[in-house]
């Protein structure tokens, strides 16, 4: 494989750019490897770059459904940060903030990692000590953080509602001068180019459908493109990890749920660093195409869709826009859904496939003080163009809620309430799986069993809701989490509430 340089693309500019390789090549799958990683996204090449790196493994295969990089890793809010509060989080991304600044150089790969800062916003005198507190914490560790005045937050972000009666107050903040963004895709690709020089089989469109037993042990897997052996498998497939764990019948300690990004037309540079939120789950940041990169909070309940609740986005669209009202001028572009592993506890087992005759899960891994008072002309254009953003991008969600308020309902779901007949599904709270429900007779093991395993299906599922809004009874609702069909909803006794 050529190396990337300064004198490769004046090469090019003399030749008319056709000494160009592919960045990776197509192979066929080979019979047996030493390692299959399932999953060609940002987790599973990297873990087979590192394992031929460092480890000296070549018969590697790294099998990807669809493309490299068109999972998580191209749907994510590319943020780079370790302004963690505690010693075990801000120690692990701190490791890895640190192997993103010469990322570049070592995959030979432009992964545009941007410095820029990485800014918790405070709300209040209360947000303020909490966020000095996680300062403190990460300076003690010699992480860098910065605790920032409110005239400092208004210099380095002059687009921010500032004013004593802004929806969101701003005190303060905490910044972290060494995070930032990178490119996602770039990163997929960078890998995916390093690990191919040493020998690593990238095979996508090559779907695993199942696994291959003796016995106990998983000697391989079935895919879409015959059956392939393997001394080791690692799965890295982020929010679909319960699904082809499932394959291979394991439970594993988490569920999926869809978390949002929304992405705005390009414009000139208006946002500095990366704006975040001690009390809000609103971030927002700039790419290098010049577009406004926002999100929010997940959907609250286990979902495999790519599509997510307009409810969230919209109140993401809310948050983003009372805080940095000149967004409203801009149009939003496209959204983009990416299913995480949530829920429970993630287990990180990066270097556990040896000696294991399973697959190993390899994972890399309010209050808010608003003042419903206000009644300034900003604040009320902010939501006025947050709720007409919401309800233009509904349109390309499923139509299946009922009419409500000014004749508009921006749910994903209409649940039907066995007291009160179909309502909006806003009117809701996810509680749990059936499956996970534990008797006052079942033996402590088999409690621990329950509480903290889940089937988490790509399929229909029974699950705990409670009418919180309504009635506040608990029904049992059964779901397919990838359409988001209701099939029956029942009322439940006390017998498996929580």
């Amino acid at each position: 494989m050529s190396r990337y340089s300064a004198l490769s693309l004046l090469r090019g500019a003399l030749n008319g750019q056709k000494h160009w390789q592919p960045a990776w090549r197509d192979p066929e799958p080979k019979a047996n490897y030493d390692i299959i990683i399932i999953g060609g996204g940002g987790h599973g090449l990297a873990t087979a770059y590192y394992l031929a790196k460092v480890h000296g493994m070549r018969n590697i295969a790294v099998l990807e459904k669809g493309w490299i990089g068109g999972g998580n890793t191209g749907r994510n809010t590319t943020i780079v940060r370790s302004n963690y509060r505690l010693k075990p989080l801000h120690d692990l991304f701190e490791f890895g903030l640190k192997m993103w600044e010469n990322l570049s150089d070592e995959l030979n790969y432009n992964v545009m990692f941007s410095p820029r800062g990485a800014m918790f916003l405070g709300h209040s005198d209360a947000d303020m000590t909490m966020l000095a507190q996680r300062g403190d914490a990460m300076r003690c560790d010699g992480i860098d953080a910065d605790l920032m005045t409110r005239d400092q937050v208004a210099k380095l972000e002059p687009l921010i509602d500032m004013s004593r009666d802004a929806r969101f107050p701003i005190e303060g903040g905490l910044i972290q001068r060494r995070g930032g963004t990178a490119r996602h895709d770039a990163v997929a690709w960078g890998y995916a180019r390093g690990a191919d020089s040493l020998g690593v089989d990238i095979i996508q469109k090559c779907e695993v459908t199942g696994f291959v037993h003796d016995g106990d042990a998983v000697i391989g897997v079935e895919t879409t493109r015959g059956r392939i052996g393997a001394g080791r498998i690692g799965i890295c497939v982020a929010g679909n990890s319960g699904h082809v764990a499932g394959l291979a019948g394991l439970k594993l300690p988490i569920e999926s749920q869809t978390l949002q990004a929304m992405v705005t037309e390009g414009v000139k540079p208006m946002i500095n660093s990366v704006i975040m939120s001690q009390s809000l789950h609103c971030y927002i940041s700039q790419s290098d195409k010049g577009g406004i990169v926002f999100g929010g909070d997940p959907d609250n309940w286990p979902s495999y869709a790519q599509r997510g609740n307009p409810m969230v986005m919209e109140g993401a669209v809310a948050q983003g826009l009372a805080l940095v009202p000149a967004l409203s001028r801009l149009r939003m572009v496209r959204r983009s859904l990416a299913k995480r592993p949530s829920k429970i506890s993630i287990s990180m087992a990066a270097g556990a496939t040896a000696g294991s005759k399973r697959p190993q899960l390899l994972a890399g891994p309010m209050r808010t003080p608003w003042r419903p008072e206000s009644r300034t002309s900003s604040t009320r254009h902010s939501l006025l163009i947050a709720s007409q953003a919401a309800r233009r991008l509904m349109k390309l969600g499923p139509a299946r809620c009922r009419a409500a308020g000014e004749g508009f309902c921006t749910d994903m779901m209409q649940i039907t309430c066995p007291h009160c007949g179909p309502r909006a599904q806003s009117e809701f709270n996810f509680e749990r799986t059936l499956d996970s429900v534990v008797t006052i007779e079942a033996l402590p093991k088999d409690a621990m069993t329950k509480l903290f395993t889940r089937n988490n299906p790509r399929g229909t599922d029974e699950e705990i809701w409670r009418h919180t809004f309504g009635c506040r009874a608990w029904m049992v609702v059964t779901r397919h989490r990838v359409s988001h069909d209701i099939n029956s909803v029942r009322a439940v006794g006390p017998e498996v509430l929580p």
